[in-house]
């Protein structure tokens, strides 16, 4: 389902280099079948709005270092592979890098 969103989310601005979405932001679940409208505004009953910006590789890769170790980590992306451990013992998350689907 997160990588629909984030695929949905490239389309929308399709000028990003990537998209990220938080699987925690999921109300509810789809069965299979047809999707319609309201299955949307069930999930995301939220006034949102897509945000696009500039940043720097440092700016990313300091980001990740905060989003991806806290209690609610593991943001799912479009184009990015990110690379993470966990400790399922003691619950503790790392982050070891990112970098873009092609290798860059």
């Amino acid at each position: 389902l997160a990588n629909l969103l984030t695929n949905l989310l490239h389309q929308a601005a399709p000028e990003g280099d990537f998209a990220l979405c938080h699987g925690s932001g999921f109300r509810t679940e789809w069965l299979p079948g047809v999707i319609q409208y309201q299955h949307f505004f069930n999930m995301f009953p939220f006034v949102n709005q897509l945000q696009t910006f500039d940043i720097t590789g440092q700016e990313l890769i300091n980001m990740f270092k905060i989003v991806q170790v806290g209690k609610k980590a593991f943001y799912q992306a479009w184009n990015l592979q990110i690379t993470v451990t966990y400790d399922k013992a003691t619950d503790k998350k790392g982050f070891v890098g990112v970098k873009f689907v092609n290798g860059t």
